[in-house]
């Protein structure tokens, strides 16, 4: 029977475990400097009960954790509301043409994220919630 070596390398995380972390700070840092009301729909609520809602989907790497992308919902729009039209007419009137334009150019782009690109973005986001 072959024992495993190991090694005193230390191992990078995989780019999975890196995206969660960074969903969940990237999140709390939408929810935590955002209105405090659902963007689609104006149900009222706090950090903790809204959701970090996305216009392009977040399985689009190039707009995952862009900030134009993103916005408080509460569950039932985020979810299960058929309202991507609400939030496509409302985010386009507050970004304005250009903005918009960019912001659906940069979702045909394909992005593959690397290890210490995560990392460095969810230092960056955890420094962000340090400073609210």
């Amino acid at each position: 029977m072959s024992k495993m070596r190991t090694t005193n390398k230390a191992r990078k995380p995989p780019i999975s475990k890196l995206k969660k972390k960074l969903d969940v700070l990237v999140s709390l840092y939408v929810r935590k400097t955002g209105k405090g009301e659902c963007y689609t729909c104006g149900k009222r609520g706090g950090y903790k009960s809204l959701q970090c809602g996305h216009y392009v989907h977040r399985h689009i790497n190039a707009t995952r954790y862009d900030l134009d992308n993103l916005r408080e919902q509460c569950v039932g729009c985020n979810y299960f509301g058929n309202v991507q039209h609400i939030f496509a007419e409302k985010l386009h009137d507050e970004l304005g043409e250009k903005r918009w334009k960019a912001l659906l150019l940069r979702a045909k782009e394909t992005k593959q994220f690397r290890i210490l690109e995560l990392q460095s973005l969810v230092e960056i986001y955890k420094k962000k919630l340090e400073d609210l």
